[in-house]
């Protein structure tokens, strides 16, 4: 109580001052605190959730595809935030995997700092999360996933929450004594009756100033005691100030001049900014505050009015999502002063959306008491132009480098020094090599060590090495290059010197081929070449139009016409006539549809004279499968032609003569025939015996000349009075041929086997009757008289025409006999045993020549049976002869 009685007015006021505003300030602070907390609790919670959505949404792509390494480098990258305590992957599709209850992958930042694996086994681990109160999860499910593969958890710590609401005390408090200035206006009334009025008197005082603006005169001090030390006070305060105050003038005058320098420099220190174009920041790292000059905004297309409030957030919104972690690390390292200087590249987003490359550089330029860092400053500048060089530098290397390994061609380069510096795929896997075995490698000393003829190889002489020893380009044909394997390759190169920009060699690249294929090829080529031009028959060459390209000597011996002369012409300028249109035109259809033509030519030589070509043009298929030439090869049958002409009048003549000869001499025989039986009839009882037997021999021999003069009228009938050849079925030839044979089939009670299916054939109808009539015949007649003749007859397709088969089980044949079965009137048993004239077979064969096919017999000796073939051909043409 004394000490009140004794308290001073001013100090009884300040006190109530004091009290009032710390009880409004008090009060208000508790309401914002209480109100901004919930706020601040749940934006953490928030930015938690959406941390935890967008690991999760990072994560899941990988649990997808097994990826556990891959989303454990994102949670381990995750953890490089301080306010991040643990973060546990519950991976269900790996547990599925490796068959246990749960896979779970995590980080969790000790007490120490040290960020560690987690382990659900270790019960401390177990127990932070258990017992976190910040802790957010999110499903693991990728996009198109029916359902979630697992869980992602973050457990934040709560130091940024109790950061946050100490701020936000302090803010609360500081508003709080701002609310309470009414009360100081209040209580400044009180004190205006209370002092200010004592006080004025000596304020007017003070108002009378002389000329250096100082009080003219002392307060009287008088009054209240607080009046009096403020009275006293002041007038030692005018007395100091007039004392101090020359000093203060030729301070001010210093003052006056340092500032001068000081905006001078900053003038300067802003013109070489802005002449950079570096955009700058500081950030002060505990309230988050940031300021930007304008060309950090310009950088990024905006204006400071655009992006304000500005703060550390400003620049999180803008840096790319992928480059934010990156930032962050080099952020860390140097807070932990493991570097000076930060410094960073990564991509903000413009104001047009498109990213924007800066190199940002930055340094702490103070630091706290307990070494946290307080203020950091850096640049910003702007790379994008030289990110966009780099990347068309990457772009241009990958292209080339994607070139050298297109390339079908052995590239590889070499320094001054003959070492490989670069080498392409295509060398490698002709040389047998690895690209790492030979980068770093000498060229000359790992594959071009010796000669062809395994001689050594200086490298003094080498080429290579004088194309970057001499700077000269160097090709050289047919060497060696020796494969890892030891075996030698024939090579082609060229090895050209690369230089640098004063001009000297600083090394060279050699552009290699293998030609020992090609080599290979040139010498088969050249022998076929030499075949083709020395070739007994001509050789012709056109375009797919026809028209001639190449022929051979034989040509131009045979035509008369040179390569010159015809080349490019249409090969109709041969023709005489004799050659029909439609015969052309089957030609042409023919090759056009890429098929072979064979057939024959009467055309007419430079001088006039005709010629017969035996011919066969086949089309050339192109790579693309379509008809890119036509090669003709052509015999000159000119001779044969005529031979075949004389031989065609000799046969003619020949059968004419036969048909004569067995038709006239038949009359002969028949008078001689008529009268031995008129002898015997008049005479006969009254000859001896010998005589009786001497007439028998003269009546048989005419009897059996008389049977191969008719065996020999038809075979030469054979071709002359048959039937034109053409589509028949087989099945009606051998029908027809039995029916004639049905007396012979019935008295040997013969057992004929036909086959269900009878193919067509190409065929003279009579001429193929007569055939299996002659076949099935000889089935019949040369069965042992005591054994039931069983004849089998089959037919099959074969590739080259129709074969037909007769099978008897009769007396056979020794296949050394073979040979005489099918020549006229040749007999392999005696008249008297089996009758017949021998032309019987001759006959088969000449029908089968005339077809075009042919006849045999099979048979595994005598008294096993035999069995004739004929084959029919697909297409036949009729043979005159």
């Amino acid at each position: 109580m004394n000490a009140v009685r004794h308290m001073s007015l001013s100090m009884a006021v300040g006190l109530a001052v004091v009290l009032t505003a710390v009880a409004a300030v008090s009060i208000y602070t508790a309401g914002q605190y209480m109100a901004g907390r919930e706020r601040i609790a749940a934006r953490i919670e928030e930015e938690g959730e959406r941390r935890a959505a967008a690991l999760a949404a990072s994560v899941a792509p990988y649990v997808q595809a097994y990826a556990v390494n891959e989303y454990a480098n994102l949670v381990g990258n995750e953890m490089a935030s301080a306010n991040i305590k643990a973060i546990v992957v519950r991976d269900e599709n790996m547990a599925g995997i490796v068959g246990e209850p749960a896979y779970v992958v995590g980080r969790m930042r000790e007490p120490s700092g040290a960020v560690v694996d987690y382990d659900p086994a270790d019960a401390g681990h177990a127990a932070v999360m258990a017992e976190c109160r910040m802790i957010y999860r999110a499903d693991l499910q990728p996009p198109g996933a029916p359902a979630a593969l697992g869980a992602l958890s973050i457990c934040m710590s709560d130091a940024a929450l109790q950061a946050q609401l100490a701020a936000l005390l302090q803010d609360s408090a500081l508003i709080g004594l701002v609310t309470a200035l009414p009360i100081v206006v209040i209580v400044l009334l009180s004190l205006h009756l209370l002092v200010v009025r004592p006080i004025r008197h000596a304020a007017d005082i003070v108002g009378q100033r002389d000329a250096t603006g100082l009080p003219s005169r002392a307060i009287p001090v008088r009054g209240a005691r607080e009046i009096r030390a403020l009275a006293s006070l002041t007038n030692q305060m005018v007395d100091m100030t007039r004392a101090s105050r020359q000093a203060l003038e030729s301070h001010h005058q210093e003052l006056l001049r340092q500032k001068a320098k000081v905006t001078t420099s900053e003038r300067k220190l802003r013109e070489i900014i802005w002449a950079t174009g570096a955009g700058t920041w500081e950030w002060n790292v505990e309230t988050g505050e940031t300021e930007f000059n304008d060309r950090w905004a310009e950088m990024c297309g905006y204006t400071l009015a655009e992006l304000e409030p500005i703060s550390i957030k400003t620049w999180e919104s803008l840096v790319h999502p992928d480059d934010a972690p990156k930032s962050a690390a080099a952020l860390e390292q140097v807070f932990a002063r493991e570097v000076d200087t930060y410094s960073c590249e990564c991509r903000v987003r413009h104001k047009d959306g498109h990213w924007v490359w800066i190199h940002d550089k930055g340094k702490v330029v103070e630091w706290g008491a307990d070494g946290r860092p307080l203020r950091v400053s850096g640049t910003h500048l702007d790379i994008t132009e030289r990110k966009e060089r780099e990347a068309t530098l990457a772009r241009i290397l990958r292209l080339n480098r994607d070139v050298l390994d297109a390339a079908g061609e052995g590239i590889f380069g070499v320094d001054n020094t003959g070492t490989i510096t670069f080498i392409n795929r295509a060398a490698c896997a002709i040389l047998g090599y690895d690209c790492s075995q030979l980068v770093g490698r000498h060229a000359h000393a790992t594959f071009h060590y010796q000669r062809s003829d395994g001689a050594p190889y200086p490298e003094t002489e080498c080429p290579t090495c004088a194309a970057f020893s001499n700077g000269v380009s160097t090709r050289v044909e047919n060497d060696a290059f020796w494969c890892r394997d030891g075996s030698r390759l024939s090579v082609d190169f060229v090895a050209t010197p690369i230089f640098d920009e004063p001009g000297a060699a600083r090394g060279a690249v050699v552009v290699f081929r293998d030609v020992t294929q090609m080599r290979e090829q040139q010498a088969r080529l050249k022998k076929l070449s030499q075949a083709v031009e020395q070739s007994p028959v001509s050789v012709v060459l056109t375009d797919c139009r026809g028209d001639i390209e190449y022929v051979n000597h034989t040509f131009e011996a045979v035509t008369g016409y040179t390569l010159d002369e015809v080349k490019g012409r249409n090969p109709r300028f041969l023709k005489s006539g004799h050659t029909s249109a439609e015969e052309y035109q089957t030609l042409w259809d023919t090759i056009l549809a890429g098929e072979t033509w064979s057939g024959e030519f009467h055309n007419r030589r430079k001088d006039g004279t005709l010629f017969w070509e035996l011919a066969t043009i086949a089309p050339v298929i192109g790579d693309d499968g379509e008809v890119d030439s036509f090669l003709g090869v052509k015999e000159d049958i000119t001779d044969r032609k005529a031979m075949e002409e004389a031989l065609r009048r000799s046969n003619e003549e020949l059968e004419q003569f036969a048909y004569a000869a067995s038709h006239d001499l038949r009359q002969p025989l028949r008078m001689i025939n008529s009268y031995t039986q008129l002898i015997e009839r008049r005479v006969g009882d009254s000859l001896p015996e010998r005589a009786k037997e001497f007439m028998g021999y003269v009546k048989d021999g005419a009897q059996r000349m008389d049977q191969m003069l008719v065996a020999l009228l038809e075979y030469s009938r054979v071709g002359r009075m048959g039937e034109p050849i053409g589509p028949v079925d087989s099945g009606e030839l051998v029908a027809e041929a039995i029916r004639f044979l049905a007396v012979s089939v019935e008295e040997r009670g013969a057992l004929i086997d036909l086959p269900e299916d009878w193919p067509t054939i190409q065929a003279s109808r009579n001429e193929g009757v007569r055939l299996f009539q002659n076949l099935i015949g000889n089935a019949l007649k040369y069965c042992p008289p005591d054994r039931r003749p069983h004849i089998t007859i089959t037919a099959r397709k074969r590739p080259d025409g129709t074969e037909l088969a007769i099978a008897d089980n009769g007396i056979g044949i020794d296949p050394r006999q073979a040979p005489r079965l099918f020549k006229v009137f040749q007999r392999l048993h005696q008249a008297e045993e089996y009758e017949g004239s021998g032309v019987g077979l001759a006959v088969c064969r000449r029908i089968m020549d005339r077809h075009g096919g042919r006849i045999w017999v099979d048979s595994a000796g005598e008294g096993h049976g035999s069995t004739f073939y004929v084959l029919f051909p697909t297409s036949a043409a009729a043979n005159s002869g």
